[in-house]
């Protein structure tokens, strides 16, 4: 119901779904975004968006990664889970999915995701 209502109207009107986790984040997304944090990040978050490829050249040709989005009631985060990593913790991220986010900033300012579990 979440992820319909901001699709369809830009903005939820129900309580999102990881409100009742908050307190096992350490930073909201609104928080990274503005720079804040780089290691031993913990987001309390809900999939919003998972647009799996795959690799079309190079050493990795032919493996799959994903580019995903992921909510908090303070905003949104975007990441990009390569291909080990993404045959982990594939079957966790999924739209709709609550989640906690194990991550650092990278030397880029990205996320990088260490680990997922499941909430």
């Amino acid at each position: 119901v979440y992820i319909n209502e901001t699709e369809l109207l830009g903005v939820a009107l129900s309580v999102n779904p990881v409100a009742k986790f908050e307190r096992l984040a350490n930073i909201s997304c609104l928080k990274f975004c503005n720079g804040k944090g780089s290691k031993n990040l913990v987001f309390a978050v809900v999939v919003v968006n998972v647009d799996e490829r795959v690799i079309k050249t190079g050493k990795n040709e032919g493996k799959r990664f994903a580019n995903c989005k992921a909510a908090d009631k303070s905003g949104e985060v975007e990441f990009t889970i390569f291909s080990a990593e993404w045959v982990e913790f594939k079957k966790y991220i999924v739209q709709g999915s609550c989640v906690l986010l194990h991550g650092e900033r990278s030397q880029d300012g990205n996320l990088r995701i260490k680990d997922v579990q499941l909430l």
